[in-house]
């Protein structure tokens, strides 16, 4: 059933929800949400090692963080993603090597959500995941020890990013007409929810007369030509699917708002501050081994190998992995291009922060 909650009230009640999920004894893990998810490969509350057989266990435990990124034993680390372009990462870099190449010995955990990402780094089921800048932020507001280790997703203007679509038959022609109507995202205080304030605060739209829905990623699509909601936040590749039904239209791309139209990570990977500064090298050479899955998705020359692992781990079909726009993988937190900045600014606008929140509060000094 949705989870349906007025706009005015979402930001206490997601914030209560991250600090719940963090402080969780156990991840809640799931090969999918909604029957999206690589169900070939995993299985409910289950994981992939590197050696791509399935294990019922959490993961591996972290090892100390000794030996260097290509010799001596390896460092097993367990991390956590979601089935989505954006997680790809994760899966990525077990296919191809890279996180063996650079000393790792890496469990792939697949979860239904934001929360259940917080509550795996939390409990210690995972030593990594990934998740949006703003839920890292928010967590640390909230007084959870969670910091960001390596960049994820890079939006720029030529790739697009989370598009607002709408049935074809809803009289919706602008973010101005989303007044009284319903648009359903992933989660509340996440980045398509303040995204959406930024769009309708620019356009004169009472936050308060939008019904959010939250749901899953996979879960969208279906929402949206169904009907069940008269509009909804789709991020790749679950973007193409209304498109391809005949029965959506994108309305707009709602992250170009974030940071003016300019670049900035979408997502991040993150872990615990006190994990973290106690394995250096381990948190090190993760950091570098998804720089160089973030080089290797960027290649063109990867173009059709990185489509074929995401209809493998997504359950798209051929033809939505063909033509998906695949956005770019960032390759710093601390460059130019990350946007952390404007994130923390707009959270501070439009959201709750209690603390004095720069990027040095939430982003690991040695992270690239």
């Amino acid at each position: 059933m949705a989870h349906t909650r007025a706009a005015s009230g979402a930001l206490a009640v997601s914030a209560a929800l991250l600090l719940a999920a963090a402080c969780s004894s156990t991840a809640s893990t799931k090969s999918s949400a909604g029957g999206g998810g690589p169900s070939s490969s995993v299985s409910a509350s289950s994981s992939v090692s590197a050696s791509g057989s399935a294990s019922a266990s959490s993961g591996a435990s972290a090892s100390g963080g000794a030996g260097s990124a290509t010799t001596g034993p390896p460092t097993n680390i367990t991390i956590a993603t979601v089935t989505t372009d954006s997680g790809s990462q994760g899966w990525i870099g077990q296919e191809e090597g890279i996180f063996k190449k650079h000393g790792l010995n890496v469990t792939v955990k697949f979860v239904a959500g934001v929360p259940e990402l917080s509550a795996a780094v939390a409990s210690g089921s995972a030593q990594f995941a990934l998740s949006s800048p703003i839920s890292v932020t928010d967590g640390v507001n909230a007084g959870v020890n969670f910091t960001m280790v390596a960049p994820g997703i890079l939006y720029d203007k030529n790739h697009g990013g989370s598009a607002l679509m709408v049935r074809n038959d809803r009289n919706i022609n602008s973010i101005k007409d989303l007044a009284g109507k319903s648009v359903a995202m992933n989660a509340l205080n996440s980045l398509p929810y303040y995204s959406l304030m930024v769009g309708l605060d620019q356009n004169g739209v009472p936050a308060s007369s939008v019904k959010l829905v939250k749901l899953n990623f996979p879960q969208i699509p279906g929402a949206i030509v169904s009907g069940a909601v008269d509009a909804g936040i789709a991020s790749p590749p679950y973007d193409a699917l209304p498109l391809y039904s005949g029965k959506a239209r994108n309305l707009t791309d709602l992250d170009q708002l974030v940071n003016g139209g300019r670049d900035f990570l979408t997502t991040v990977w993150f872990g615990k501050s006190d994990w973290v500064n106690s394995h250096k090298n381990a948190t090190t050479q993760f950091a570098n081994a998804i720089v160089e899955t973030s080089n290797w998705a960027n290649a063109p020359a990867n173009d059709a190998a990185r489509r074929a692992l995401l209809v493998k781990y997504t359950k798209i079909t051929q033809q939505a992995g063909a033509s998906l726009v695949m956005s770019p993988f960032g390759t710093s937190l601390h460059g130019p291009t990350s946007g952390l900045d404007a994130i923390i600014a707009m959270m501070q606008k439009y959201g709750h922060l209690k603390k004095s929140i720069t990027v040095d509060t939430v982003a690991w000094a040695n992270a690239p």
